[in-house]
Formats: C-alpha cells, sequence, structure tokens
C-alpha cells in the first residue's frame, strides 16, 4: 500500500492515553468469509456478545459463509510486516513506493493437533477469498475498525495460502503443521482494533471449530438402516467413533416426496453405532441422513430403499 497524504493535514495529533489495551503475541486464529450468503459483510457485534451462546451460534450457523472458523491454539504465530519499498535518486533523495507485505506464519505441534488430515482442512482456505480475526494471548480479538461499532476480518490474499506437514526428526524436532499467508496488499495497520477479551464474555482462546463427521450406511429396508459415525482423524484399518449421539441429533428426509422421515430409534451400540428404523417408506426411495448436532458439521448422508 502507497503512502496517502493530504493537503489538508499536516501532522496527525500525537497524544495518547497512559493506559489502554494493546496487542498481545497471536495465538489463535478465526477465518470467515468476508461475505454471508445473501452477500452481506460479516462482522463482529460487541454489543451482541453477552456470553458464550454468541460465539457458538457463530461457530455453528446453518450459512456456512456466515460462520466463523477457530483454528487450534498455535505453538507460535509470527506476524509480521516485510520492508516497504522505495526509489532511490541521484540527489540522494528517496520516496516511498509501497508499504510491505505483512504475513503471518503459524506453527502447530502434534499435542495441539498436528496431523496430515488437518492439513487437508487447512488448505480449503486458500480456495476463498476469507478474513481473519487475530486472538492473542489474552483473549482480545483483533481486526478490521471501520468506525460503525463492529469489527471486520482482515482480508487475506488466498494466492499467498501454504500449508505444510512438518515431520519428526528424532531427537531434533517434532510433527508440526505450518500456516503461512499474506494479507492483502491494501491492509493500512493503522485500521487495525480489538475488542478486549473482558467485552467478549467468553473464552475466546477455548473456542474449537466443528468436527467433520464420516457416515456410512448399510442394511437399507423400507422401515430400518444402521450407520456407523466416525470422525476423519483415524488411522488406516481403525475408527475413531462419535458416541452419544441421540434420536434428536438426526434428521431423516425422503428425496422422493420431500418429506420429513420420522426416526421410531437411534439406539447407538456398540460405539459409534446407530441402527435406525423409522416409519415406513417406498421401495426405491432415497433417504437422506444428516447429523445436525452442535460442534458437528452438517454432515449427511444418503441411503436408497432396495
Amino acid at each position: 500500500m502507497a503512502l496517502n497524504c493530504s493537503c489538508d493535514e499536516l501532522f496527525g495529533n500525537l497524544g495518547t492515553l497512559p493506559c489502554r489495551e494493546c496487542f498481545g503475541p497471536a495465538k489463535k486464529l478465526l477465518f470467515t468469509a468476508l461475505e454471508d450468503s445473501t452477500g452481506a459483510k460479516n462482522y463482529l457485534d460487541p454489543a451482541l456478545m453477552t456470553g458464550p451462546t454468541y460465539w457458538n451460534d457463530l461457530i455453528n450457523n446453518a450459512d456456512k459463509s456466515a460462520r466463523i472458523y477457530p483454528s487450534p491454539t498455535f505453538k507460535t504465530v509470527t506476524n509480521e510486516r516485510s520492508d516497504s519499498a522505495f526509489e532511490d535518486f541521484p540527489d540522494q533523495s528517496t520516496e516511498k513506493l509501497n508499504n510491505g507485505i505483512r504475513s503471518i506464519l503459524a506453527t502447530l505441534t502434534q499435542k495441539g493437533g498436528a496431523s496430515p488430515q488437518l492439513v487437508k482442512q487447512l488448505e480449503k482456505g486458500g480456495c476463498i477469498a476469507g478474513g481473519v480475526y487475530i486472538v492473542d494471548n489474552c483473549g482480545n480479538v483483533i481486526g478490521l475498525d471501520n468506525g460503525d461499532g463492529f469489527l471486520y476480518p482482515i482480508p487475506y490474499d488466498n494466492g499467498s495460502w501454504d500449508v505444510r506437514l512438518n515431520a519428526p526428526i528424532e531427537g531434533e524436532a517434532v510433527l508440526k503443521n505450518t500456516l503461512g499467508f499474506n494479507f492483502t496488499s491494501l491492509l493500512d495497520d493503522g485500521d487495525l482494533n480489538l475488542i478486549a477479551a473482558a467485552d467478549t464474555n467468553a473464552e475466546v482462546l477455548s473456542l474449537n471449530g466443528l468436527l467433520d463427521a464420516v457416515i456410512t450406511t448399510s442394511n437399507p429396508t423400507t422401515t430400518s438402516f444402521d450407520a456407523s459415525i466416525e470422525y476423519i482423524y483415524s488411522t488406516v484399518g481403525q475408527t475413531n467413533p462419535i458416541t452419544g449421539l441421540l434420536g434428536s441429533d438426526f434428521t431423516l428426509f425422503n428425496e422422493n416426496d420431500q418429506l420429513a422421515v420420522t426416526i421410531v430409534t437411534a439406539d447407538e451400540g456398540p460405539d459409534g453405532f446407530y441402527p435406525f428404523t423409522f416409519d415406513p417408506q417406498g421401495n426405491g426411495d432415497v433417504l437422506t441422513l444428516t447429523v445436525v448436532k452442535d460442534g458437528l458439521e452438517m454432515s449427511t448422508a444418503t441411503i436408497t430403499i432396495p
């Protein structure tokens, strides 16, 4: 970003307050789309932050483009701006061309959740024109202040998005995931501001993103089928079952007649295995099973009744 100068001002007033909330080292990132599905800009509203429900609703919003996607807590986060560019002239004067680019390099270790599966999840952020809020080590939430009482996400350059799995080296290094990206060149550091941790009325540093569920169905009949439900974080040949779900955590829908199907039973047993019974449906009908529990992505499976 080039230096913007106004002919109507000399200097900005440089008085400061003796004590003010300030940015600390970054520990967590809250990713979001810049706009929701209606085209409205996404932002955080401190007036609505009356408790954890505000944050939980953002994470679980049915509109994926209106959600926030909290990262794990990073081990280290480097948040730096590169050197500005100048042009030098023969008379030994210099004129500024533009500011350097501000960039993030975040590191997560295996104890914090680093894994090959997380690489695949993080890579999706490079496919959209998104933004990010930075949560510092005190729980302050940092973003862009447009002067209207809201905090907006800081846009990043998705072309710079870089996710890596760093393999461990015995006696020297542990397994790590790293995420690096640049903010857009138009970012003006003077527009950064924060919502103080005390005003969030929640433990923002403890926010956890949604977990993807994988649903595998079998043995369909006109009144029943079986479903195995597991997390994506599993090893080959072993599953990591999702336990404790109730019938109320699912919806069942008949795609042929476009009507909801009443689930009669969905009692778990063994872990992660859910035998479903439901009101009779027709041969050849296609049903959609959806998990709708907070904390889990609204994963679906399709069942064709023979």
